[in-house]
């Protein structure tokens, strides 16, 4: 799939999303990092994809498919990360909130394999996973 082709699925996905006039309103700048930062956390959790070897959604024989898994996954990231960045450079995130009593509870991250994916992204990079090839790692 070429890097052209894989922004303007995005920008499609992103257009009708419920976030789509949040994403709007960030730079281009805001949203090519974002979106940058998003695909490499994708590509890190599947470390079997090959980006470049995907079909172009709309060559895609069955859909949804691995583009389509690709294409969500790294938009929702994308919110995800714009949406929560600045509490993961703190270093903690909300993870709970009650309105009785006005309480707050908080995920602390303690590495970066903790928390750093969202959960709609993680949703479809189980699905993305299930199209892609297995890396077996053997240690000694």
């Amino acid at each position: 799939m070429e890097s052209e082709s894989i922004r303007t699925e995005i920008a499609n996905y992103l257009h009708n999303h419920l976030d789509g006039a949040f994403w709007s309103a960030m730079t281009p700048e805001q949203q090519t990092a974002l979106l940058q930062m998003a695909t490499l956390d994708i590509a890190s959790v599947v470390p079997a994809l090959r980006i470049e070897d995907l079909p172009n959604v709309e060559d895609s024989p069955a859909r949804p498919g691995q583009s389509d898994f690709f294409i969500a996954a790294v938009s929702e990231q994308a919110l995800y990360l714009a949406h929560t960045y600045d509490a993961q450079k703190e270093g903690r995130v909300i993870q709970s909130q009650s309105v009785g009593d006005l309480s707050q509870t908080y995920k602390y991250l303690t590495d970066a394999s903790s928390g750093s994916i969202g959960p709609r992204a993680a949703a479809f990079v189980k699905r993305l996973r299930s199209c892609t090839g297995r890396v077996l790692r053997f240690d000694r």
